[in-house]
């Protein structure tokens, strides 16, 4: 068992004890890693056992089958994401500023990180995919998230920050499409992303709605 030894405070000299990953919690982590970096089909359960130098069986005693790892990576996946827009924003007030926020976490810790984003990237590949248990487990997660994207634009329509005229569901459309962009330039072109997020401000302007002075996307 790992142990820490803290220099602060009164605490000085005392062992904290950080307990290990279970052995679900590696797997989990290490499939994680395989499908941002490779994408969902492109890995075997023995990529992951190799990876962590134990048997296949040792997985399979953990997962009953591949796509149920899978699918149990995506539910993980999605609900540190959720965890990270809600600490993000824990000190954010409604509505603009906290979608703000909130893209911001997104594009720094997922969107731009290696690999991308596994919403974004495995969206796609599930489309067309025959695996029931994969296929609505990534539409659920996706649908989710959108769902917490487009709360704040219900908030920030309810503070007066969006006209009433403007669909929120065409503009949570429209940033859950921009952001997509981001990556696949950032990803499969290596373009650079500053004067992509700078394009922010005019999607939102073409709706009638104007930043406040002192937000602004800092990707």
């Amino acid at each position: 068992m790992t142990t820490l030894i803290s220099n602060s405070g009164d605490t000085r000299g005392r062992r904290r004890v950080v307990p290990p990953r279970s052995a679900r919690e590696n797997v989990l982590r290490v499939t994680t890693r395989l499908a941002r970096l490779h994408g969902l089909d492109k890995f075997s359960i023995n990529d992951v056992s190799a990876q962590l130098g134990i048997s296949k069986s040792l997985v399979y005693d953990r997962f009953q089958s591949r796509a149920e790892l899978v699918s149990e990576v995506l539910v993980e996946y999605y609900s540190g994401l959720l965890r990270d827009a809600n600490a993000a924003t824990r000190a954010t007030p409604k509505g603009i500023r906290r979608l703000v926020r909130i893209l911001d976490m997104w594009l720094s810790e997922y969107v731009l990180q290696e690999g991308g984003c596994l919403l974004l990237r495995g969206a796609t590949e599930c489309c067309s995919r025959a695996d029931e248990l994969i296929r609505d487990t990534m539409r659920f997660a996706v649908d989710a998230w959108r769902r917490c994207l487009h709360e704040q634009l219900c908030d920030a329509a309810a503070g007066g920050e969006i006209p009433g005229s403007v669909d929120t569901r065409q503009l949570e459309f429209e940033i859950y499409s921009f952001v997509l962009g981001i990556q696949h330039d950032c990803m499969f072109l290596g373009e650079p992303v500053s004067f992509r997020s700078a394009a922010f401000p005019g999607i939102l302007r073409r709706h009638g709605i104007i930043l406040p002075h002192d937000v602004a996307l800092r990707t």
